[in-house]
């Protein structure tokens, strides 16, 4: 088997049927399998699932990790290459698939890439233009491949650029499953993707990017749950890197004020009635100060009680099966 395709779900209802879809009709000269692991969804997730030919796994959603959970899958699973995929992330190609197992075929040090993620239609103008400069700015639209070597050097070289460096996003990746065995996800509640990317360059292999396996992905939150959802994302930067980017919540509503600004600014300029600017820069107030907030509060997350971190972080809340 040369690839195989791991999706965690949960409550997936409203994008699984065209992600697994986009995946049975990929057009490759090699097999390849879906395994699922479903996690306890009480929606119509399962009905979905049955309608296509793949490997179900359940498991309890109280066991649901993001680098274990993933670690099992893939155990179950017998490709030689392990793409990782999120229910909402849909091909955007039928040539995706190939288009990271092509790359990982001719250079056996390339551990892993992660794809391009496309901003849905619907995306919200921020998350759009971040997305799309994220991807375009820090890593281009060739394929792109990184490798910091081994000793003293590799420690300065990650040093310099490690934000870059560390960036991967199993929401779309392909992994060689000879690195895994030797450098599996480890038990985290988010960011395992980041923390095996760091690790295998470490170990001296090589990570990519490749912008033709890309992916429909993007959010429509509510500021509040942004709020959790950053939360969440600035603790992972805090574990794994210490990086604490808000230090002082007296530059909470500064840093958002500056944010919004700018954001304010880049609306005012895009092709949109005046009515519905309004209503983006209403948007860009809330979801500005939800960023910094969140990013002050992850970044202190060990000064929390801890039921009030359960509260607030979008993780645990979709773990107990509350509402985000």
């Amino acid at each position: 088997m040369k690839a195989s395709i791991i999706i965690p779900t949960k409550n997936g209802v409203k994008y699984l049927a065209e992600v697994l879809s986009a995946i049975v009709n990929q057009e490759a000269d090699f097999d390849y399998e879906i395994v699922i692991v479903d996690s306890g969804s009480c929606d119509k997730t399962l009905e979905i699932i049955k309608k296509f030919q793949v490997k179900l796994l359940q498991i309890p959603p109280q066991d649901f990790n993001h680098g274990v959970t993933r670690n099992y899958a893939i155990s179950k699973s017998n490709g030689e290459y392990l793409v990782m995929l999120t229910q909402d992330a849909t091909p955007a190609s039928p040539r995706w698939l190939a288009s990271f197992i092509e790359p990982m075929e001719r250079d056996s040090q390339l551990a892993g890439l992660f794809g391009k993620q496309i901003p849905r239609p619907d995306c919200n103008p921020i998350d759009k233009r971040d997305l799309e400069n994220h991807f375009k700015n820090n890593f281009g639209e060739k394929l792109f491949i990184q490798e910091i070597g081994t000793g003293q050097d590799a420690v300065q070289k990650h040093e310099a650029d490690k934000h870059r460096l560390n960036f991967f996003s199993n929401t779309n990746s392909c992994i060689r499953r000879s690195v895994w065995q030797k450098i599996p996800f480890q038990k985290l509640d988010m960011a395992e993707d980041q923390r095996w990317a760091h690790d295998v360059l470490f170990a001296g292999y090589k990570k990519g990017y490749a912008p033709q396996a890309a992916v429909w992905h993007s959010h429509n939150y509510t500021p509040r749950q942004y709020l959790k959802r950053f939360v969440d994302e600035y603790r992972s930067h805090k574990i794994l890197q210490n990086y604490v980017g808000v230090k002082s919540w007296l530059k909470v509503l500064p840093s958002s004020l500056r944010l919004c600004y700018a954001d304010c600014r880049y609306i005012n300029l895009q092709a949109y009635s005046s009515l519905k600017k309004l209503r983006w820069f209403w948007f860009a107030m809330q979801l500005d100060f939800a960023r910094i907030l969140g990013e002050y509060l992850g970044g202190h997350y060990e000064k929390m009680p801890v039921w009030f971190y359960q509260r607030i972080s979008m993780q645990k809340r979709i773990i107990a099966g509350k509402k985000i």
